[in-house]
């Protein structure tokens, strides 16, 4: 549901999506696990040289009397940027990922994640009402140098507690013991 959301933002549009905002809220349960919760790929480092220097000269020329005083200094450090998510949400009922591209290589955010949410229902049918926001914002293109857009998707879905939907990742770093079977 988060995937096509996502992709279907970048297919409107020949911009790269820079940012986008993820929540998942839920009515009648609660999330007892969230993946990811941290991801960083495509990293780049720079290296940024500070310098600063400067005279100054004091003094009376005509009798020869001239002093100069310099100094510099000069500083080093790395600069690293990545593309990244962070997922947040266990023990609530609200799900938020944040999806920032690379700042140096702008080459938009991941469109495709697997997000995956176990959830301890509340009602007693095991129903429950998922809620799917994605705010993006997309970057400028050639064609427009200064289009910066912000989209909005919602979506909701209904689950009735008996159908099994979805599949289990195999990145899933969680005991198949945890699931129980209804």
């Amino acid at each position: 549901m988060v995937e096509s959301s996502i992709a279907h933002l970048q297919e409107r549009s020949s911009q790269f999506v820079t940012a986008a905002h993820v929540e998942i809220g839920l009515n009648k349960g609660t999330i007892t696990v969230l993946q990811p919760e941290s991801i960083d790929d495509d990293e780049t480092v720079d290296t940024v040289r500070k310098k600063l220097s400067g005279d100054f000269k004091i003094g009376y020329a005509p009798a020869g009397v001239e002093g100069l005083v310099s100094a510099e200094r000069e500083s080093e450090r790395e600069k690293t940027s990545e593309r990244r998510i962070r997922g947040s949400g266990v023990h609530t009922d609200r799900a938020v990922w944040t999806l920032r591209e690379n700042a140096r290589n702008k080459k938009g955010i991941h469109l495709k994640f697997v997000a995956v949410l176990i959830v301890r229902p509340r009602a007693p049918d095991r129903s429950l009402e998922v809620d799917l926001e994605i705010r993006a914002k997309l970057g400028p293109s050639i064609g427009n140098g200064l289009g910066i857009r912000r989209i909005l998707a919602r979506r909701t879905k209904q689950f009735d507690g008996k159908s099994m939907l979805g599949f289990r990742p195999t990145t899933l770093d969680i005991s198949k013991e945890w699931f129980n079977k209804v």
